[in-house]
């Protein structure tokens, strides 16, 4: 097993998933009338936890707890990444049989990590249904593009489901065996990737046909335009790139540490909208 091909790939995985959840921001914190710059190293997504909590009293309850079970889910996610590359790496440095045992956390992550990628793109899909409801009101296409999204939304669920029922089976303790079933990484990431590009593709179609006559409204429709599509195209190419990964590298764990970024890119890209 060549190491820096396997479990050096993890590491620098969760490295990049750690360095986009815990960047180096400047802000400002009142106080009384005076502003105090301080610079930080905080979690984009806590950052984002924190601003909308803040902005958020007269938003609805339900509201409020959908961003906290976000953060909730993307916390656990990444602690559960550290701890597999702390067990592998650290506690049985130097156990070759042990390397070979896949971890409680690797397991815990691969649950929580689907879970909160199809509950983003749920999210996503209720504002697709929602802007539909408003551009097409009286049109006879009304209801299509909602449709098809919520079908490839559900065939992301069924992946994800089926992906967790090989990983707990207690014949897939092993790495090498998880390793060889191709299928289990191939069909979540590649329905994972269509639902976003459809997600994209229909919010920005939606969103362009909500235009109006003001030039204000215009440029903030076509910012969130741009921003929904380049969202969904990395996380697409990510996704893609993984596959890829996966099919050239047979063997090797590279295409785990391409995962790792998933989850923090569909959270924070939720949250930012």
């Amino acid at each position: 097993m060549d190491l820096a091909n396997t479990f050096g790939a993890i590491l620098l995985g969760t490295f990049f998933a750690a360095m986009y959840v815990f960047i180096l921001l400047r802000f400002h914190i009142k106080i009384g009338r005076a502003d105090v710059p301080v610079l930080s190293l905080y979690g984009i997504t806590i950052l984002q936890t924190f601003i909308y909590i803040q902005n958020s009293k007269k938003d609805p309850l339900w509201s409020k707890l959908v961003v906290c079970y976000l953060w909730v889910l993307d916390t656990l996610h990444i602690s559960f990444a550290i701890h597999v590359v702390y067990y592998y790496l650290i506690l049985n440095y130097f156990d070759p049989l042990q390397l070979l045992d896949v971890a409680w956390s690797y397991k815990a992550q691969n649950i929580v990590g689907p879970i909160c990628i199809s509950s983003v793109q749920t999210l996503y899909v209720l504002r697709v249904w929602k802007l539909d409801a408003v551009v097409h009101r009286q049109s006879r296409f009304r209801y299509l593009l909602p449709v098809i999204v919520t079908i490839l939304l559900f065939g992301g669920y069924a992946g994800s489901i089926a992906f967790w029922y090989e990983l707990v089976q207690p014949a897939n303790d092993s790495i090498l065996h998880l390793e060889g079933l191709k299928w289990v990484t191939y069909v979540p990431l590649s329905l994972w990737s269509g639902v976003d590009v459809t997600i994209a593709l229909s919010m920005s179609y939606l969103l362009a046909r909500s235009r109006t006559g003001f030039q204000r409204s215009n440029t903030v429709i076509a910012t969130i335009m741009m921003f929904t599509l380049n969202t969904g195209a990395i996380t697409s190419v990510l996704s893609i790139t993984s596959i890829i990964a996966k099919a050239a590298l047979p063997g090797e764990l590279v295409f785990i540490g391409l995962q790792s970024p998933l989850v923090p890119l569909h959270t924070n890209s939720f949250m930012a909208m």
